[in-house]
């Protein structure tokens, strides 16, 4: 199966569960983030389709949602990009899971990742070029509708809160716009609270 883009919000049916539309939800949230171009992000602001998609986590999961600002596109930009792509003091945040895991590009927790994707049916999309655990493909999978609960705990636990554990404090510290950093101390708490409830859960 295909990882295709899926839209920031979808209506929810009336079978589908709040842990799968919690797992959709942040999928979609981490993908407008973290895969959009500064253009498509301000589009998701000034649209406020953005803001419903972190009201709608903070509704599933009981965390309070911020509230976003909508920077000028400008700053926006250079925002984004002094964070996820180019600074010259070295990137506070690259946006890959196994940087945060293992300190290095395409290191042992990139080729599990490829393994534990591979064992789901996902590949990656036709022009696709990031590497697996870039955090907009990783937000992909979560939103796919066919994204079973134990891909979707795994890559909460073992891909998205390190890269949360280790970046969100370097978000906050660099970013001048308020958006990245508000986003990412929300999905922290999300996905933190998510394992904590994990751990005290019984065992089967």
């Amino acid at each position: 199966m295909t990882v295709t883009p899926a839209p920031l919000r979808h209506t929810g049916s009336p079978g589908r569960s709040a842990a799968t539309w919690r797992t959709r939800l942040l999928g979609a949230v981490i993908r407008a983030t973290f895969g959009a171009s500064a253009a498509e992000l301000k589009d998701h602001l000034d649209s406020g389709r953005l803001q419903r998609g972190l009201d709608d986590l903070a509704e599933v999961t009981g965390h309070a949602a911020p509230q976003l600002g909508s920077p000028a596109h400008s700053e926006l930009e250079a925002t984004r990009v002094s964070l996820f792509h180019a600074n010259p003091a070295g990137l506070p945040a690259p946006p890959y899971a196994g940087l945060a895991i293992d300190g290095e590009i395409l290191g042992p927790a990139v080729t599990r990742l490829e393994s534990l994707l591979a064992a789901h049916g996902y590949e990656s999309p036709a022009g696709w070029t990031e590497l697996p655990d870039h955090l907009a493909a990783i937000g992909a999978v979560l939103a796919a509708d066919a994204c079973p609960a134990s891909l979707a705990r795994r890559l909460e636990e073992e891909y998205l809160r390190p890269w949360l554990d280790r970046y969100a404090g370097r978000v906050a510290a660099v970013d001048e716009t308020g958006v990245f950093t508000a986003i990412t101390g929300f999905l922290a708490r999300i996905v933190k609270g998510a394992t904590r409830e994990d751990e005290r859960a019984p065992q089967a």
